[in-house]
This record gives structure tokens, C-alpha cells and sequence, in this order.
């Protein structure tokens, strides 16, 4: 009877080890087989840049160099260490590629720190962990050259960190390290900026004396987390006004979407969600583009802009996918029909039907996250109020920021789910608030773990299908 005790003890913790071993092949996998070139924008040329003359590129000699630069410096201070260690040239794609593996497999790590530290079972812990493991999109991104997984990682780190310093409330080396992470964090992409209103939160509950302490130590917190990060902004924002008359440039004079992309007559709606469109239809097409809401969701379960799925579909001609392509940047009309292999149907439709689940859960734990008992309106645990105020906060912004992008350019790549990557703390809380709501009861809980186990084995078999069918070729 012990023994049987002992081994349900420690099945989550073997589970949750499972669950990270698979992330981090998934990931690696992928990365493996995907060739450095098949991304959504090419980030290279910024990084060769500075490789080769050791400053930074002007903000409009390439299309992705108007990007904060953190992503660059580091790549090319990795390459140039990589070269000097006797790397190939043409070897040097690839070990750039794998920074964007190695910082999604870091986000993981700080996920699960972040999950620790909020009172979850070990049931709804696993799932929600397990959710951020198994998730298409953060899988398709670590196997992208790109800067999106290392805006993550940053501002995983940044929830992290924020969530040590209520505990240890605002001791210097805490806030230092956090005042050194935000700040970095903001030049890592435009979606990151979410962490000042972030910081700002932590602060509110001792600026209102709910939390005690020196006022001293309460102005230096402000000064180090919310001024000196503004203050870094400012002189990047102010030396971008003076050379190109924008803080925050953008070059839509090389690379302009808004013009060029293809986009539903009916414009973009806001207040719709209509997941039977793309269940019906898993790739873009112009029945299923006008629910902002639904193109954020699908595109997180599957492949919706396809990157990979022409890999796949053998039996689908490569002059449809250069017609849908074409119709893609808004050059031909859509195709008169879609092409997809039967798998690939499935497994597009079943992710996103199936995804709909954790969905609602993460809508679940939402709403505990605000009025639970240690909700952000709650009374009972002050801290606990405070921590729950984090994810909101991160989740609302990050929003907004993704909302006005769309208002401002309304076509699909304005509509990203790769942009909501960052909240992916926030995510896997509510994920995990929404499963232990539920979990009390046993026949309900069954069904879960059945739903998610399913979820998982197909997110696996799909990505292991596209690394197969890449030939598990160094992607050079």
C-alpha cells in the first residue's frame, strides 16, 4: 500500500519531466530540420551588419533593422565568437537559428518557475504546464530565426523576477536585477514594452501602503523599475526622432503590409469569435480573416500562414501554393480551390477544435484571476492579490498593443499570435486557475486529462511530421 502511495506521489513530478523532455525534442527536432531562411521576415542581414563593421545598422537600411537591437547585438557578438572558434560561413545561419530553439526551450524553464510559485494542484500544474510544452505556435517560433522568442524569454524573466521581489519585498539585489532585466527587455521588440505597466503594478499596492515599507526603499524601487527603464526608452526614442523623425520607426517604406497583403471586404471585427470558420477551413482564406479574435487563436494551434505545410502536402502541385502565395501579398486573386492533403486537414481542424478547450479553461481561470479568493479583488491575501494583478496586467496590455497594431494595419500580418508569445506567463496561470476550478470533480477531471492527452500526442505527431518530411536535414 506505501509503495502504490509512493509511486502516485511522484507520478506528476515524472509527468512534468515527460512533458519538458518532449518540448525541448519537439523544438530541437524542428529547429533541425527547418532551414534558416524559412521564417517570417529575414533578420540576418542586421546581424551580419554589425558582424562586419561592429555598429549598428541604420534604421531603414534593412527592412527588419528598425527592430529594437538587444536581438542583434547578441546574435552577431554569438556569430563572431563563432567564427572566431574556426565555424564555417556557411554554418553560421544555423547556429543563429538555434539561439531562437535555446531562448523558446529557456521560456519553458521560467514558466514552470512562474507555475511553482502560484498555489496550483500538482493536476492543474501539470496541464498548464504541459499546455506551454505541447503549443504549436511557441514550437513553429523556436525553430524560426526570429526575435519573438527572446522577447518572451525576457519577459518570462521580467514575471519572474517581479514575483521574487513582492516576496522578498523590494530588497535591493532583487530590484537591481529586475531594473537591469526590464530595461533590456524593452530592445528586444516593440511587444515587450507591456513590462513598464507591469512594473508599475507590483508598485501600486506599497504606493498605496497595503504592503509596508521604508519610503526610502519604496522610492528607489520606483526610481530603478519605472524611471531609469523610461529614461533608456527616451534617449532611444529621442536619437530615433532626430534621424528619422520617428521614436518608434518603422519602415513601411520598404515592406509596406497595409497596401499589399490580402484582407476580407468586410474589414476586421473585434467583438466576433468564429473558430468553426477555420475548423472548417485551417489555413487562411478570405471566409475565415475578419474575427480578430479567431485568427489569434487558430494561429496559435496550427500552422494557419503556412511555413511548413507545403513541406507536408507531397501531393499538393507547388503552382497552387505559388498562386495561394501570390494571393498571400495581395498580387492574384484567391485560389479556386484549396489543396490540402486529408491529414493535414485533420490535424489543422482537430488542433483547432480541440484547443478550444484549454481555451475555455484559460477564460475559467481568468475570472478567478480577478475575483477568485486570491483573485486581484480579493481581500484575503494582499500578496496574493498583487501577484494576480501581474498576469492581468500582462495579458490587457499586450492586448491592447496587438489591437492597435490591427486598427492601424488591418490584414493578417498585423493580427499575429506570435505577438501574444509574451504573455504566455499569463496563459499558463489561467490555464492552471481554469483546471483546478474544475478538477473537484473526478468524472470531469478524467476527461480533461483524456482532451489534453490527445492534444499532446497530435501536436507531437504533427511536428514530427513536418521534421520527417524536411528529411532531417541540417537545413543548410
Amino acid at each position: 500500500m506505501d509503495n502504490k502511495y509512493k509511486i502516485m506521489k511522484y507520478r506528476p513530478g515524472i509527468l512534468l519531466w515527460v512533458f519538458f523532455i518532449g518540448a525541448v525534442g519537439l523544438r530541437f527536432l524542428l529547429y533541425w530540420a527547418n532551414l534558416p531562411s524559412n521564417a517570417f521576415d529575414n533578420h540576418f542581414d542586421p546581424i551580419f551588419w554589425i558582424m562586419k563593421y561592429g555598429t549598428l545598422p541604420s534604421k531603414d537600411a534593412f527592412w527588419q533593422s528598425y527592430q529594437p537591437p538587444v536581438f542583434y547585438v547578441i546574435s552577431a557578438m554569438i556569430g563572431k565568437l563563432a567564427i572566431n572558434l574556426g565555424t564555417e560561413i556557411r554554418l553560421l545561419p544555423k547556429i543563429l537559428q538555434f539561439m531562437s530553439c535555446l531562448y523558446g526551450i529557456l521560456t519553458i524553464g521560467f514558466v514552470y518557475l512562474i507555475l511553482k510559485k502560484i498555489p496550483l494542484s500538482d493536476f492543474s500544474r501539470m496541464l498548464a504546464f504541459g499546455s506551454v510544452c505541447f503549443l504549436p505556435r511557441h514550437i513553429y517560433l523556436s525553430a524560426m530565426h526570429s526575435n519573438d522568442t527572446i522577447a518572451a524569454l525576457s519577459v518570462a524573466l521580467c514575471v519572474y523576477l517581479m514575483m521574487i521581489a513582492l516576496e522578498r519585498k523590494l530588497s535591493y539585489p532583487t530590484i537591481i536585477t529586475l531594473s537591469i532585466s526590464i530595461t533590456i527587455t524593452l530592445f528586444t521588440k516593440y511587444t515587450s514594452f507591456v513590462v513598464l505597466p507591469m512594473a508599475l503594478t507590483i508598485l501600486v499596492p506599497f504606493l498605496l501602503q497595503r504592503i509596508i515599507i521604508p519610503r526610502k526603499k519604496l522610492i528607489n524601487a520606483f526610481l530603478l523599475l519605472i524611471i531609469v527603464p523610461i529614461l533608456f526608452l527616451s534617449a532611444y526614442c529621442y536619437s530615433n526622432i532626430k534621424k528619422y523623425d520617428l521614436p518608434l520607426p518603422w519602415n513601411s517604406h520598404i515592406v509596406a503590409p497595409a497596401e499589399t497583403q490580402a484582407r476580407t471586404e468586410t474589414g476586421l471585427s473585434f467583438l466576433t469569435f468564429t473558430p468553426w470558420k477555420t475548423i472548417r477551413t485551417p489555413i487562411l482564406a478570405p471566409w475565415n480573416m475578419d474575427s480578430f479574435w479567431t485568427l489569434i487563436y487558430s494561429r496559435m494551434m496550427f500552422d494557419m500562414e503556412p511555413k511548413f505545410l507545403p513541406f507536408i502536402d507531397q501531393e499538393v502541385t507547388l503552382p497552387w501554393w505559388i498562386n495561394y502565395y501570390q494571393w498571400l501579398r495581395g498580387e492574384r486573386g484567391f485560389p479556386s480551390s484549396i489543396q490540402l492533403s486529408s491529414f493535414t486537414y485533420f490535424t489543422g481542424s482537430a488542433l483547432i477544435a480541440i484547443g478550444l478547450v484549454p481555451l475555455l479553461l484559460i477564460i475559467i481561470g481568468a475570472y478567478v484571476s480577478v475575483f477568485g479568493d486570491f483573485g486581484a479583488l480579493s481581500k484575503v491575501s494582499v500578496e496574493g492579490a498583487i501577484r494576480s494583478q501581474i498576469f492581468i496586467v500582462l495579458f490587457l496590455f499586450n492586448a491592447l498593443g496587438i489591437m492597435a497594431l490591427a486598427i492601424k494595419s488591418s490584414v493578417f500580418s498585423s493580427v499575429k499570435a506570435t505577438y501574444f508569445i509574451g504573455s504566455i506567463p499569463a496563459l499558463s496561470v489561467f490555464l492552471g486557475l481554469g483546471v483546478m476550478s474544475c478538477e473537484k470533480n473526478r468524472i470531469i477531471k478524467w476527461i480533461l486529462a483524456l482532451i489534453f492527452g490527445v492534444f499532446f500526442i497530435l501536436v507531437a505527431l504533427h511536428i514530427i511530421h513536418i521534421a520527417y518530411s524536411l528529411d532531417f536535414s541540417l537545413g543548410i
